[in-house]
């Protein structure tokens, strides 16, 4: 029975990084046990010690670091499956929670999106940002006729399994105004705020 280090059962369903630590643990006692230590203090032996245990401290660090490391991704195996089986072909992938939902946000064919999935592995909506000329073209005038003073701060569609949407962002030197259309044909103002 080793005293130093255990073998115990670990409780978390992290196996990897277990089998990753219990290694650098392993590495450990070969480098730092494995000698007698004795009392004499020559310059020689006190350089070995200084090197086995600058050696022992850069092991731990990242035998720490690689045993609980996260994934990166504050959501399950599940919903990443599903996104995967939903976007299989999407790069820079990065996920949070907001809302309630997990949103992953990703690069497909050269395109900013976010996807949001509900609890159930469900995607709810997507969501990608456009330039104006990929707007309907009722949209598109309505924009240049209506507010051609303005500039276009932001612009996405957000799509479900029944329709899309679309939401603008218009700016000028006195207002923000953000509109949304629900039917690809007008725009409806949401919102109306002056800068001071």
């Amino acid at each position: 029975m080793n005293l130093f280090f255990p073998e115990t059962k670990f409780k978390s369903t992290n196996k990897d990084s277990h089998q990753s630590l219990f290694a650098w643990l392993t590495l450990f006692r070969v480098i730092f046990l494995s000698s007698k230590f004795s009392i004499n203090h020559s310059p020689l032996k006190i350089n070995i010690m200084k090197k086995r245990i600058a050696t022992t401290a850069i092991i731990l660090v990242m035998g720490f670091v690689s045993a609980f490391a996260g994934t990166g991704r504050p959501v399950g195996d599940g919903i990443v499956a599903s996104f995967y089986k939903d976007f299989s072909s999407a790069r820079e992938v990065s996920w949070q929670q907001q809302n309630g939902y997990k949103v992953a946000s990703f690069n497909l064919n050269g395109k900013s999106m976010m996807a949001y999935y509900d609890n159930r592995f469900g995607l709810v909506a997507v969501i990608h940002h456009l330039l104006t000329d990929n707007l309907p073209i009722y949209l598109q005038m309505d924009l240049k006729k209506s507010y051609s003073d303005y500039w276009v701060s932001d612009l996405y569609e957000e799509a479900n399994a029944r329709e899309s949407h679309y939401r603008v962002t218009l700016e000028n030197a006195n207002q923000i105004v953000v509109m949304n259309s629900f039917n690809g044909r007008d725009w409806k103002v949401q919102s109306l705020i002056p800068k001071i």
